[in-house]
């Protein structure tokens, strides 16, 4: 993975990775250089937003936040959450695929990010 590009609140959050050597990494976030465990941290809770359930409503309303995942190999994923009640928001897929997560994982990201 080259980079995680969170976008939320009107500001962008970027989680890089860069490879000094064959055993080293540089972690940021933005320009600020991260702890790897910090880093590890983020990662671990953007990756492990889970699906509380699959609906088939359209995705569309207010955008809470974005976050696209960049690979080394050019290729990326994003994926887009809209605020679908106080609980849920509804994601979707850039393949159109949409599900329901809970809001607060998102929002417990945000602030991690902040």
């Amino acid at each position: 993975m080259k980079e995680i590009r969170i976008e939320a609140d009107g500001e962008e959050h970027i989680l890089s990775i860069e490879k000094k050597s064959e055993d080293s990494y540089t972690y940021k976030l933005g320009e600020k250089t991260l702890a790897g465990s910090n880093f590890k941290k983020l990662y671990q809770l953007i990756i492990g937003i889970v699906a509380a359930d699959f609906t088939e409503e359209n995705a569309a309303g207010k955008e809470k936040c974005s976050i696209t995942f960049s690979f080394n190999d050019g290729g990326s994923k994003k994926f887009t959450y809209y605020v679908y009640n106080d609980r849920y928001c509804i994601v979707k897929a850039d393949n159109n695929i949409t599900c329901l997560t809970l809001t607060k994982n998102l929002d417990n990201i945000i602030a991690e990010l902040k």
